[in-house]
């Protein structure tokens, strides 16, 4: 599966100890920034940009923080010394957030990784030395012990594992926003989403997961001609075969007793709970077919070429709970002169009035 965030074209990644005055720990020092390197994050721009948004990694949550970054103007009109500063007094930005941390654990050694992305979102990786991180970062070939602070670029030798450990590491760290997002973008609601990631990064993630969807329909497919060599139904037809049609189902098959059962795949790759959207349209259409003769396919845990399958054979009396609702809401507007073309939902499969049956394994193989 292709990762969603990935490291900038610029592909230099800086790290640091951070010493007493990056974290405020130095009673003498009034130092309200952490300096970075010339030579990493280039793309910015010279000023500073306090409405900036970047993300830090710490044990495993990535956190969206105002990046408040700007470097110092030489007489001849360059820049140097970037930096990051602590921003204004009740602002929460990334450096008052690494000292929050900090804080919590004078004593350990605490280490920060930065760069940039594809979007041009700066990411900051925050360990230190009592963690799995630091163990992980040890056990790649960087010796944090012997080298305080550096550079790994493409000409570095443990440049490849560094950087799919950390792009992985990102996207493990961001499971819980990408989860969030994928219901985002079928419910076409992505602007709070744009507050904490670029849109580039929300493009690329709405392609892949479109590509999941695709990838669960062909794993179904593949599922209903096995029951057809097995005998257990008649025949199916996959409506998005070549393209992606508009009918409110993605399959139809005739069971054993010529009945035809309509199939909607929901399709994620997290687990089982994450929540399913549907539109009134699909809705008011499942509610013209018999009780069994439409079925929702959930499709999850999906991943190489493996997935999970539960079916839930009768969904119309929740559906027809929801299709009233949206009746009554859709009612009251109308009195205001007042109406929506599309409503879309999202509800979890847990619901009383859903009852999915057993998991099947599925594996995609030719």
């Amino acid at each position: 599966m292709d990762k969603i965030f990935k490291l900038h074209k610029e592909k230099i990644i800086g790290y640091k100890t951070l010493t007493e005055a990056d974290l405020g720990q130095k009673i003498t020092s009034h130092q309200t920034h952490i300096g970075l390197f010339d030579d990493i994050l280039t793309f910015l721009p010279n000023q500073s940009d306090i409405d900036e948004q970047a993300l830090l990694i710490y044990e495993k949550e990535i956190i969206p923080l105002s990046l408040n970054f700007n470097r110092i103007q030489n007489p001849d009109g360059s820049y140097r010394s970037p930096k990051i500063r602590i921003g204004n007094r009740d602002e929460v930005s990334i450096v008052s957030t690494i000292r929050d941390f900090a804080s919590k654990n004078t004593g350990a050694i605490w280490y920060l990784f930065w760069f940039g992305l594809e979007s041009e979102q700066i990411v900051f990786l925050l360990f230190n030395n009592e963690s799995n991180t630091y163990k992980d970062i040890l056990g790649l070939g960087l010796n944090l012990k012997q080298r305080k602070r550096g550079r790994i670029t493409k000409k570095d030798s443990i440049f490849n594992s560094v950087l799919d450990y950390i792009e992985q590491n990102i996207d493990c760290s961001a499971q819980d926003l990408l989860k969030e997002l994928e219901i985002d973008i079928q419910l076409s609601n992505t602007y709070e989403r744009e507050k904490k990631l670029r849109k580039f990064d929300i493009q690329k993630a709405q392609q892949i997961f479109s590509e999941i969807g695709r990838q669960g329909e062909v794993i179904i497919a593949k599922y209903f001609e096995n029951l057809m060599l097995n005998k257990e139904i008649k025949s199916y037809s996959w409506m998005n075969r070549e393209t992606e049609s508009s009918y409110p189902y993605d399959f139809y098959y005739q069971d054993l007793y010529d009945n035809i059962i309509y199939v909607d795949v929901k399709t994620t790759k997290f687990e089982f709970e994450q929540k399913i959207v549907y539109s009134d349209k699909e809705i008011a259409y499942a509610l013209t077919k018999p009780k069994g003769c439409y079925n929702i396919f959930r499709v999850y845990n999906l991943g190489n070429n493996n997935a999970e399958l539960r079916i839930c054979k009768d969904c119309l009396s929740y559906f027809t709970l929801i299709n009233d609702n949206i009746n009554q809401f859709q009612q009251s507007l109308h009195s205001l002169h007042t109406s929506i073309n599309t409503i879309n939902i999202a509800f979890s499969p847990n619901v009383s009035h859903l009852f999915f049956e057993s998991k099947i394994s599925l594996i995609d193989s030719d």
